[in-house]
């Protein structure tokens, strides 16, 4: 017998896409349905398609049908014997097994059957019975379970659902169907130890008040125009008028009617030969009050971003001042020694001092009026690898900040590369701190989500075109009519007990989570300098007032670092052979167009004054002898000079570089384990022998031999006990802690 699956494979795209219409399947797959029989073949199997594939007959083809499913045999059904048992004339038949094959309702494929012969004396034992050719009609396996059933519902008047209790409509819902039902709103149906059946329990908490308002709330706007004019109609209404009134296709009724039956709040079945959507009677009084409920203004007005047909009054151009910051704190660290305090924290005297350099909004603590910006800097920049809090063993020495392992590669970095590597730190940076709306109430600001508020954000700009204006009430609007739980998702996991909970959170959802996607736009994003801010105002506050941002629009940067629809048009304004540099004779340093590389590069041993569109800094003694500290030394220093200036260095510059570094001294300290010998015949085997090299053994005098500071004392008296040397130790040797391997889950 053919199967369904070859049925489908006979069938061109175009015809699998008309056939899934047909049977209200939408979500056609990426690759098309040729690529997915598998998965067509599934929702075929669903009642509610199936339902649809039975309303859209007409008589004679749910006859043909109905009767072939009576007498289908194992291995089908002969044409013939169909025919004849349906009584239809010939032709009618064939037109209505031509629609019912059109749709995969009957399959039919041509077999041999053998007929009676002859009288046994006019034929010969040795001749074959004759046989004629006709077809066999079958039904596919996958959709005999489903056609049996609903039409039952519309041959037998006992399986009509319309009429049945709701707690009846749940029985015959498998298990599974159940509790992804008690899911949704958060009901726990498998209590092992209840003898009540599932079924009676979900029916039980369907019938509170608020369960009705919790599914209108979860509707779409066409589930929501189907129900209310359901409730219109007293809970009863034919499908095919629900078609007429609401101008809905099979795709969008189909979907409607699954979210309905998916809250359990209403039911298509079939009461005879028509079809029709329910609510069941115990359920209908509260689904009219929550129909009833008044749109409020969000539900009414359209989701979608709004264009300014003009710019605004006033405008803030974005900048790159969060990449400024970092290069200012880097280079602070170049040239003078940080320590952090036990807490962490940057040290209050050098803070004061850094502070005024900052070119991003301040990030102080509400409870506490602490300013801890600095402090955010060091840690963003620390988990980008650009400087290191180094330890030392002893004690009296303090950790500081140098450079970090990812410091040079960097440095190497444009400003695209380098904003969107902070970008994608920021969406799951918790020590970034964003800064909150004017309006912010924080009453409401428990148990947020920051992180998922981000990345919902940055999917909405994707969506927007550089160099377009957007209002930043669209932007709201929209975020909370797609999510208003964007912010809060274990609230929204939660259920009915979450939204029990969540009224007061919706009610209060503009001056809590609305206030801080404000905050994001025009605190990190503005600073990061993804997006430009727009005021409906002739004349912006001073920089201590604040005020909202009532549009935005996303830079040319913001193209080349988010995927937005905009093609990336973003260039770096690059010098002429990388030379941006103007060195003048009073020692300062001018770059007059951003160049974060060059900046980079001269931080060890320059002075910041300033970084920006226009940088500006200072060579000093002492900021180039901390540049020898660094590990550079002055041909370097002046190689990178000539390499990045426009013009040929001033002489008196390079003199003074030359004088300044005559009278550097450095001494490196480093802790050993001195070796004393006997005498030298045992000093030269102990160089010499291959099994020591792992040491480091380096001899500092006849018979003086010094030992890598890498090896421990553990390990190199271990090592010579295997050469048969008998150890002595002398005095008190201060050993490296051990490294713990184990580790804390957080």
């Amino acid at each position: 017998m053919k199967t369904l699956k070859q049925a489908l494979g006979e069938c061109t795209e175009e015809q699998l896409g008309q056939l899934a219409r047909w049977w209200g399947i939408g979500d056609t797959p990426d690759e098309g349905w040729r690529h997915h029989y598998g998965l067509l073949i599934q929702q075929m199997q669903d009642l509610i398609a199936v339902r649809f594939a039975w309303e859209q007959l007409s008589e004679d083809e749910r006859k043909v049908l109905h009767n072939t499913l009576n007498f289908l045999a194992s291995s089908g059904a002969l044409h013939d014997v169909i025919l004849k048992i349906t009584r239809l004339p010939e032709a009618n038949f064939e037109k209505a097994l031509a629609t019912l094959k059109q749709y995969m309702l009957l399959l039919e494929e041509q077999t041999v059957i053998k007929t009676a012969g002859a009288l046994k004396s006019s034929v010969s034992r040795q001749e074959k019975p004759p046989a004629r050719l006709t077809t066999k009609l079958s039904i596919a396996n996958e959709l005999l379970d489903a056609l049996h059933a609903i039409g039952s519902e519309i041959y037998t008047p006992q399986y009509d659902r319309s009429q049945m209790k709701l707690e009846d409509i749940l029985a015959k819902l498998n298990q599974d169907r159940l509790y992804e039902i008690g899911r949704l709103y958060g009901f726990m149906l498998h209590d092992y130890y209840s003898r009540t059946l599932p079924s009676a329990r979900l029916s039980g908490q369907l019938v509170q008040p608020d369960v009705s308002m919790y599914a209108w709330e979860h509707f779409d706007a066409n589930t929501r125009k189907l129900c209310k004019w359901l409730c219109e109609n007293e809970g009863v209404v034919c499908i095919q008028a629900a078609r007429e009134y609401t101008g809905f296709d099979n795709l969008t009724l189909s979907a409607a009617i699954h979210t309905l039956e998916s809250y359990a709040m209403a039911f298509d079945t079939f009461s005879g030969p028509e079809r029709k959507l329910f609510v069941p009677r115990e359920l209908l009084k509260n689904l009219k009050k929550a129909v009833a409920q008044p749109e409020s203004v969000d539900e009414v007005a359209p989701a979608g971003l709004v264009n300014l047909d003009t710019p605004p009054q006033s405008i803030r151009q974005g900048d790159t001042r969060m990449l400024n910051d970092l290069a200012t704190i880097i280079g602070a660290m170049f040239q003078q020694n940080i320590e952090p305090t036990q807490a962490g924290k940057v040290p209050k005297r050098i803070a004061n001092k850094l502070q005024p350099m900052l070119q991003i909004t301040p990030r102080v603590q509400v409870y506490y009026d602490d300013d801890t910006t600095l402090d955010m800097l060091f840690a963003i920049a620390k988990k980008l690898g650009l400087v290191t809090s180094t330890k030392s063993s002893v004690d009296t020495i303090k950790p500081r900040y140098e450079q970090g392992p990812l410091f040079e590669q960097w440095s190497k970095m444009d400003v695209v590369d380098q904003t969107h590597d902070l970008l994608e730190y920021w969406l799951k940076g918790q020590q970034w701190l964003d800064i909150a709306g004017v309006n912010f109430n924080p009453s409401n600001s428990y148990y947020l989500d920051i992180m998922a508020g981000r990345k919902a954000v940055v999917s909405q700009l994707s969506k927007c075109t550089p160099g377009r204006w957007y209002t930043v009430e669209s932007l709201l609007h929209t975020m909370k009519a797609q999510d208003p739980y964007v912010l809060r998702p274990r609230q929204a996991d939660m259920g009915l007990a979450g939204f029990r909970s969540a009224k007061n959170m919706l009610a209060n959802w503009y001056t809590s989570d609305g206030e801080i996607i404000i905050g994001v736009l025009s605190s990190t994003l503005y600073e990061l300098g993804i997006v430009a801010l727009g005021y409906q105002r002739p004349h912006l506050p001073e920089k201590d007032k604040p005020i909202n941002p009532d549009a935005f629009m996303l830079t040319v940067l913001a193209s080349a670092v988010l995927s937005t629809e905009a093609e990336p048009s973003y260039s770096p304004a690059t010098p002429a052979k990388g030379r941006s540099l103007i060195v003048q004779p009073n020692f300062e340093l001018l770059l007059l167009q951003p160049d974060l590389p060059t900046v980079y590069r001269l931080l060890p041993f320059a002075q910041i004054n300033q970084v920006g569109v226009v940088s500006r800094l200072t060579l000093t003694r002492n900021s180039v002898l901390r540049g020898l500290e660094a590990g550079m030394n002055i041909e370097q220093i002046l190689q990178i000079l000539e390499q990045r200036s426009q013009k040929e260095l001033p002489q008196n510059v390079v003199y003074t570089l030359h004088d300044w570094t005559k009278l550097y001294k450095e001494v490196n300290i480093s802790q050993v384990l001195l070796l004393e010998v006997p005498g030298e015949a045992l000093a030269d085997e102990l160089c010499s022998s291959p099994k020591l090299k792992v040491l480091g053994l380096r001899r500092l005098a006849p018979c003086v031999i010094a030992v890598s500071s890498d090896t421990s004392l553990t390990e190199l008296r271990r090592t010579l006990d295997k050469e048969g040397i008998v150890v002595r130790i002398r005095g008190d040797i201060v050993t490296k802690p051990a490294v713990s391997t184990s580790y804390r889950r957080y």
